[in-house]
């Protein structure tokens, strides 16, 4: 078991509901455009400080199939917005087993948070890729340094990642207290997104439940 990693993942998944949850929670369309233009600019500030993993959380909760299909939501961005949108999603696309985000990792300076979904797919296709031994019985060598390569340059980031930023406790509260209450799984939240934007239909205000209605009081 790595402890530390199930966190860093566990981490990345509850950022990308976060970020989904409050784009989808949010019943009024201008009010819901805002947050989703937050939310792009965030990504980019992370992707400034070169917190890549995090990056990848924001941009999984923007892909999720509960906000990707909010045409209202998105068709109003800024211009710019949307090219910040579509900048930062070039530069972590997939595409060639991610190189344009392999570039920039390799190029960028410390402190620096690698993404940690890359990481792992190396070390897996490393290890279903290559035999354990030889065809003679002794260690397949070179398996071993492809192993090593990927392990050290992780440790490497781990041991640099000292950010000079200053807290703002104040803040940090409210966005702690955001996401362990914004935290309706993504799969639940399809409903929700057809509700405030239905197919073929004008968005509306989705139905409030009591608990909603009697905090409004």
């Amino acid at each position: 078991m790595a402890p530390n990693l199930l966190k860093l993942i566990n981490q990345t998944n509850k950022l990308s509901t976060w970020v989904a949850n409050a784009i989808c929670k949010e019943d009024v369309l201008k009010k819901r455009r805002k947050i989703m233009v937050n939310m792009i600019l965030l990504c980019q500030q992370l992707f400034l400080l070169r917190n890549f993993n995090s990056v990848m959380g924001v941009l999984g909760g923007l892909a999720a199939a509960a906000v990707s299909r909010l045409k209202f939501t998105e068709e109003g961005l800024p211009p710019k917005v949307k090219k910040v949108f579509e900048d930062v999603q070039q530069e972590m696309s997939s595409s060639n087993s991610f190189k344009t985000y392999r570039d920039k990792l390799r190029s960028s300076s410390a402190p620096t948070i690698p993404f940690i979904g890359v990481i792992l797919s190396d070390l897996t296709f490393i290890e279903d890729g290559n035999q354990d031994y030889t065809p003679d019985g002794l260690i397949y060598w070179a398996k071993r340094t492809l192993l090593y390569g990927v392990l050290s340059e992780f440790l490497e980031f781990q041991k640099s990642c000292q950010y000079t930023c200053t807290p703002i406790p104040s803040l940090a509260d409210v966005v702690k207290h955001s996401m362990n209450t914004l935290n309706t799984p993504l799969k639940d939240l399809y409903d929700i997104s057809l509700e405030i934007e239905p197919r073929g239909g004008l968005p509306q205000e989705r139905p409030k439940t009591l608990l909603e209605r009697l905090r409004g009081l």
